[in-house]
């Protein structure tokens, strides 16, 4: 078992389990293929909302239209 105390890589390394980085990549070559992820990122209200109530502006949130709030 990968988080056994006599395991010689010790509890952070399996050597059954491979992949931990494999999903941002995945995500990485698929947002510069398509755009998916920027595309869904700009139309979600929620994300949206709460960088412009951080205090971000400028950039796609001054180019698309203003959100007030998110749905409820």
């Amino acid at each position: 078992h990968p988080g056994s105390p006599d395991n010689i890589f010790g509890w952070w390394i399996s050597r059954w389990h491979f992949g931990l980085n494999e999903g941002p990549i995945v995500l990485m070559i698929e947002n510069e293929r398509s755009s998916l992820l920027w595309r869904l990122m700009r139309s979600c209200p929620y994300i949206r909302s709460g960088l412009q109530g951080a205090g971000f502006e400028g950039g796609w949130l001054t180019e698309l239209p203003q959100v007030t709030s998110p749905p409820s």
